[in-house]
């Protein structure tokens, strides 16, 4: 399903590609602010020079203004990417309607094909164009931090990266549980939208024969079928969140307490823990899928 999905992001893999390492950049940027602002707090604990602060207060400035028109750019080629997929998309399924003939339309509902033309590939847009250049930062990411964040404290660098795996793969196992619920979601999604653009169309029909009511209740009996399909994939989706944060949370805190442990042994720098304290959450946050 992935790579037929892929399929279709011909015409904008550059796009896409760009905005991947736009993303890479921008974690660069919260990397490299988190590692300034710890090596601030270094100095406040030696009790250094406070001239020493000027560089440090500058580049984290600095930072902060190269991300703001980072993600100003991203925008802009993820929007551009966006359309173009969705352009792509929705041509691939006019042919293949096209292909199908008058015939398929005598079992078929207009509003259950104007919603996959128009809502069913929107939601699409997530995925192809959010989740995928996601993908390429979080590998590269894990690349860069993980040995140096293993330099600093092997154990901490375990840690680092058990919790962002648990934080990448969580959302995998409920993939094949989102499908299925999915699929009763759009179902219910395509049920109303049918029933809503059949009501429309007859609306002069159901007054004349009295059917308003009998048409009334059928939506309402559609959209409860439709609440009930949302509210269950939402709460799967929040299953799948909080174990997320769940795993990023833990893993910040044994982070942080085992290389204060390492600190009181001896084992750690003091400059080393705050570059653990600054560094491991930023990049838990920035690399989770």
């Amino acid at each position: 399903m992935i790579i037929r999905l892929l399929s279709v992001t011909k015409g904008a893999r550059i796009s896409l590609l760009a905005k991947a390492l736009i993303g890479v950049l921008i974690t660069g940027t919260y990397i490299v602010q988190a590692f300034l602002s710890a090596k601030g707090v270094s100095y406040a604990f030696a009790e250094l020079n406070w001239r020493l602060f000027a560089p440090i207060i500058l580049g984290i400035v600095l930072m902060v203004v190269l991300r703001v028109h980072l993600l100003w750019i991203r925008e802009i080629f993820g929007k551009y990417a966006a359309e173009k997929v969705k352009e792509a998309l929705r041509i691939n399924l006019f042919k293949h309607f096209f292909r199908l003939g008058p015939a398929y339309m005598e079992d078929g509902r207009t509003g259950k094909l104007q919603s996959i033309f128009i809502d069913g590939v929107e939601a699409l847009e997530v995925f192809l164009v959010d989740y995928i250049p996601q993908v390429l930062v979080t590998v590269v990411g894990l690349v860069c931090i993980l040995p140096y964040m293993a330099s600093l404290d092997p154990l901490v660098g375990v840690i680092v990266f058990v919790s962002i795996l648990i934080s990448v793969l969580c959302p995998m196992f409920w993939d094949k549980m989102m499908n299925k619920i999915g699929h009763g979601h759009w179902e219910s999604y395509g049920n109303l939208n049918s029933q809503f653009v059949d009501a429309m169309q007859g609306m002069t029909t159901l007054k004349a024969f009295n059917a308003s009511d009998a048409k009334g209740n059928e939506l309402e009996r559609d959209a409860s079928e439709l609440y009930k399909h949302t509210m269950k994939k939402l709460n799967v989706s929040l299953i799948s969140s909080a174990l997320v944060g769940f795993a990023t949370a833990i893993g910040t805190a044994l982070s942080v307490g085992i290389g204060a442990f390492h600190l009181s042994m001896g084992m750690l720098a003091m400059s080393s823990l705050t570059v653990i304290l600054f560094c491991q959450p930023n990049a838990s946050d920035q690399l989770t899928i």
